[in-house]
Order: structure tokens, then C-alpha cells, then sequence
């Protein structure tokens, strides 16, 4: 999770769009299976 969002912050330094929305799509998702699993 941390690592995910430090990877998008990166991208988003970087400045590369493709990157960004890609983290940004595993972290909203990795965030979704998070709340799935923890009640």
C-alpha cells in the first residue's frame, strides 16, 4: 500500500501520465481490496 502510493507520487514527479494512471488505478484498487478484506 505504502509502497504503491510512494511508486505514484514518483510517477507523478516524473511527470509521466501512462505511469500515473496506472499506480493510480492499482492503488484505488489495492485500497478497494483492502476495505473488501478488513470488516
Amino acid at each position: 500500500m505504502f509502497v504503491m502510493s510512494v511508486l505514484m507520487t514518483v510517477a507523478f514527479i516524473v511527470d509521466v501520465s501512462a505511469l500515473s494512471i496506472v499506480f493510480t488505478a492499482l492503488y484505488v484498487i489495492a485500497f478497494g481490496v483492502t476495505l473488501g478484506e478488513d470488516p
